[in-house]
């Protein structure tokens, strides 16, 4: 047993898989300066083939204007920071407010559609429970939004001493 992770993008209706080598920098001339879909997801394998989903994370890439996507780059942006600032605040000891969280990126029925189409094809054991952790996933990314909005009320009042 083993852990896979699985990293595609959607674009105008098709999957494009990002090798693993390529995570860092990724290279696509046609997304150049537009933000991409992108699924992240995590698998549970045997023999090398996924057997069970563990996690999806919806998410979007910024290509810059010659279709190079660098994760370097990502980590030193406002969202990055605006993301850590919420992983690590504490309302007890944090007096300075936090900025406005991040909304959730979910994809679209159509790129949902896609998706499962893509999934079916490439991982069929999978594919089967694939719309429910879809679900899920958006869920999750809602309520974590929800978490971050009362966060962020609670982290001006605090700086406010109220």
């Amino acid at each position: 047993m083993g852990v896979s992770l699985k990293k595609v993008c959607v674009h105008n209706g098709h999957v494009f898989e990002i090798p693993k080598k390529d995570y860092s920098e990724i290279r696509r001339p046609e997304f150049a300066k537009q933000d991409i879909l992108m699924m992240d997801m995590a698998c549970e394998t045997k023999n090398r083939k996924p057997i069970r989903i563990l996690r999806i994370v919806f998410d979007t890439l910024a290509f810059d204007d010659n279709g190079v996507y660098r994760t370097q780059d990502a980590i030193l942006t406002d969202e990055f920071y605006v993301q850590f600032s919420y992983a690590m605040y504490n309302s007890n000891i944090d007096e300075r407010p936090l900025p406005l969280p991040r909304a959730p990126i979910n994809p679209s029925k159509d790129d949902i559609n896609v998706l499962k189409m893509y999934i079916t094809k490439k991982y069929p054991t999978i594919s089967d429970v694939f719309p429910e952790w879809v679900d899920y996933s958006i869920k999750k990314s809602k309520e974590l939004y929800q978490e971050n909005i009362n966060k962020f009320k609670v982290s001006h009042k605090n700086s406010l001493g109220k």
